[in-house]
């Protein structure tokens, strides 16, 4: 005998969806063996300009290259990288900064675990218009990255198809 088991919600359970605006993302290609490199200078001297990395992730684009994102609570300038590694910034030709970002983010119970979340959430997103220009997932959150202006939309979005799960009540016994 075989058990095959579904779960589903038509409104989706979430611990919240945060919102956080004023945020910058850079991303620029890179192979692969250069971004651990690139990703610890980024990040440390992020924190000498007073920015704090909030979400670093990494896509493939083609071949062996790999686009890599950070996002940070602060917006910088391409003049904030030129001489970052002492290569006179040749590695920065690829680099894009969006410097007026806005991130939302959803926590919620196994997310992991279920297929069919992020499909709701981009389906909700894609029904009310809403631009999107990058998304990470990991384990049980979704960080979704948005042009300023948007988050507040996003998050009206995403609650036609999430709701905050209530607090659990615990009884002890004894």
């Amino acid at each position: 005998m075989e058990i095959f088991a579904v779960y589903w919600e038509s409104v989706i359970k979430t611990y919240g969806i945060a919102e956080r605006t004023g945020l910058c993302l850079v991303s620029l290609q890179l192979t692969p063996e250069r971004i651990p490199d690139i990703a610890s200078c980024l990040t440390h001297r992020a924190a000498e300009w007073g920015a704090s990395p909030i979400l670093v992730f990494a896509r493939p684009v083609s071949g062996d290259a790999m686009r890599l994102h950070l996002l940070l609570d602060r917006p910088l300038t391409i003049r904030d990288f030129m001489e970052l590694d002492g290569s006179g910034g040749a590695w920065l030709s690829g680099m894009r900064i969006d410097d007026a970002v806005e991130l939302v983010s959803l926590q919620g119970p196994h997310y992991g675990d279920r297929y069919g979340i992020l499909s709701a959430a981009l389906k909700a997103l894609a029904d009310h218009g809403t631009p999107l220009l990058a998304l990470s997932c990991a384990a049980a959150s979704i960080s979704l990255i948005f042009p300023q202006g948007y988050a507040g939309a996003a998050v009206k979005a995403l609650e036609t198809a999430f709701a905050a799960a209530p607090p659990s009540g615990r009884t002890n016994v004894s």
